[in-house]
């Protein structure tokens, strides 16, 4: 009877994690590999870069167990299901919100092949130092609202709002909506710490003086509440910062 019971418990536990990835690769001619291997992302198809080819398409969503499926989450399952397909461009056609049904984002697309210097321009858009010689970095820190599902409001008291952050001997407090920016002399590995009452997350970056740093802080309600730290590009950083900045006026 023992066993009866344990074996499901084994496979519940082994199913929880990541959301759902499924890509259909629709063009296998292509044998050259990538110069580059940094994925972008682009919302619109009049911002791919000249000479892209179509390999694929992509679609992320819920497998009915995912706990890992924040809005920074999914976009970096994207990338990476991108990069193991040969891909350097994801063409995001549709993110849809967690909703009554899911706490999980959902993302669709469609994957490009860039080797050209067009993709170029992409690298240097992307390019996140501000100053070469200056003697520290710069982190940005972004605090964006996430979807209140039924799931969240169970957990009334746990999350939500404000969040405390520390690194290394600094600490602060950042509410949602809201951006703050720090400055930073030390170089190398260091780990960022968010908490919100009883829920807490990490993320570590890797410092270089003369660069600028983009870090996400979210909440992520699935079988649970937690609170998401998410390093993202400097192009999804300033289009965030954007979006929070037209919220305030």
């Amino acid at each position: 009877m023992k066993r009866i019971i344990f074996i499901p418990l084994i496979l519940l536990l082994i199913s929880c994690g990541g959301a759902s990835v499924k890509t259909k690769i629709t063009n296998n001619t292509i044998t050259e590999k990538l110069k580059n291997t940094e994925v972008f992302l682009v919302y619109n198809l009049s911002d791919l870069p000249e000479n892209s080819i179509l390999i694929g398409e992509i679609k992320i969503g819920d497998n009915g167990l995912s706990t890992k499926c924040s809005k920074e989450e999914i976009i970096k399952n994207a990338k990476e299901s991108a990069e193991k397909n040969n891909s350097n461009i994801v063409l995001v056609e549709e993110i849809t919100p967690p909703n009554n049904w899911t706490s999980c984002y959902g993302l669709k697309g469609k994957l490009y092949y860039n080797n050209t210097e067009s993709i170029n321009k992409k690298l240097d858009a992307n390019d996140n130092k501000f100053d070469e010689k200056a003697d520290f970095a710069k982190i940005h820190f972004i605090c964006k609202s996430e979807y209140k599902s039924v799931s969240t409001d169970m957990h009334l008291g746990l999350v939500g709002g404000k969040f405390h952050i520390k690194f290394g001997q600094d600490k602060f407090t950042i509410n949602e909506n809201t951006i703050v920016d720090k400055e930073i002399k030390d170089e190398g590995e260091i780990e960022i710490s968010g908490s919100s009452y009883t829920r807490s997350g990490k993320v570590k970056l890797n410092i270089k003086r003369g660069f600028e740093y983009y870090v996400t802080i979210t909440t992520q309600s699935n079988m649970g509440v937690r609170v998401v730290l998410q390093e993202v590009t400097k192009i999804e950083g300033e289009e965030l910062i954007t979006q929070i900045s037209k919220l305030s006026k």
